[in-house]
């Protein structure tokens, strides 16, 4: 049986160590690749934030540690009018915007997610409750102070134990909030 020291015995052709370093600084180079295309795979290429499927692994690896989560789903308003009006690349410059200013408001160990369109989610753990009103409250003046139209339903809860459920409450908030929204917009008769 050899060990290693049996192996350091042997002697090596600089050919054959060579190859072996290439070897092992081929595999170092795939896993960074690796990496960087489970990246650009888990990330919108618009906004640099998460994307629905890198917030679904997010998600499956916070489902296990059983903390306090606060949800936010926001829906830009009034972005397909600014696209019609303006053209894409405007609309494009409003959701860089918008991700730079979820970036700005959260902390930096929050989940930050285009779901897609003009819906963004994000995701604090843990976070008390009253945290989560109190900000709540800020990205609410935050949004009214950059003139951001955006419904935000919002939902905390102490232990999630479904989180499609939890996506599913936060998003039936948001969609009341935007019905909320229009109603007021409308001239009263």
């Amino acid at each position: 049986r050899a060990g290693a020291d049996d192996f350091i015995k042997k002697p090596h052709t600089q050919v054959g160590l060579r190859k072996r370093l290439e070897l092992l600084t081929g595999l170092s180079t795939r896993k960074a690749r690796e990496r960087t295309l489970q990246n650009h795979i888990c990330r919108d290429y618009l906004t640099g934030l998460l994307n629905r499927r890198g917030l679904h692994t997010a998600l499956d690896s916070l489902w296990q540690e059983d903390l306090p989560l606060a949800l936010y789903i926001f829906d830009l308003g009034g972005l397909k009018k600014v696209s019609d009006g303006c053209g894409h690349d405007h609309d494009s410059q409003l959701l860089k915007a918008f991700g730079e200013l979820l970036r700005r408001r959260t902390r930096n160990g929050d989940i930050l997610c285009r779901y897609g369109g003009d819906e963004f989610v994000v995701i604090c753990c843990p976070v008390t409750q009253e945290k989560f009103e109190q900000q709540v409250e800020a990205l609410r003046a935050a949004l009214v102070r950059h003139q951001v139209d955006a419904a935000i339903g919002s939902f905390w809860q102490s232990l999630v134990e479904d989180l499609p459920a939890f996506l599913r409450e936060a998003d039936d908030r948001m969609y009341r909030e935007k019905e909320r929204q229009k109603r007021a917009a409308r001239p009263s008769v």
